[in-house]
């Protein structure tokens, strides 16, 4: 076994990945997405493991290591989902500083809710300009909704 090898075992009825970091040690993901090392016996509980080989690396071993090593130093929790896309990630992944995080709730959802509330307020004054006054109840009800959605959108 060689350092930086992705490392697969199957327990519990769950398929575990994990990079090989030498000494016996493996780097993978815990329950929380956080990247921990363990002891092959830890790892593996007991249970049989193979090496999935890669014909083609773009990082030497060392680097891919190295970029696992990264992530053990983190505070915060890796944005894997899996701890096969950690390895992979490591092995073969594009770096992080290349990767945009979207925050979606000012990126998207804002800019959309702005649009979808202006056209709803548009509609509704143009109904209530056109319409009679046994109407204007209905719409001021709709304009007290628009308001407490535009309060929590803010």
């Amino acid at each position: 076994m060689h350092i930086a090898d992705h490392l697969i075992t199957t327990y519990s009825g769950h398929t575990h990945h994990g990079l090989y970091a030498g000494e016996g040690n493996i780097i993978h993901l815990n329950h929380y997405h956080y990247a921990v090392i363990s002891n092959l016996e830890e790892f593996c509980q007991h249970h049989h493991y193979f090496i999935r080989p890669y014909p083609f690396r773009p990082y030497a071993r060392e680097a891919s290591l190295q970029r696992a090593f990264d992530l053990l130093q983190s505070a915060n929790p890796t944005r894997f989902d899996t701890d096969e896309q950690l390895v992979a990630w490591c092995i073969k992944g594009a770096p992080v500083e290349q990767e945009k995080v979207i925050n979606w709730k000012t990126e998207v959802l804002e800019p959309v809710s702005r649009i979808v509330v202006e056209s709803m307020v548009n509609r509704a004054w143009d109904k209530l300009v056109e319409t009679k006054a046994d109407k204007l109840i209905t719409y001021t009800r709709i304009g007290t909704q628009i308001g407490k959605l535009i309060r929590y959108l803010k």
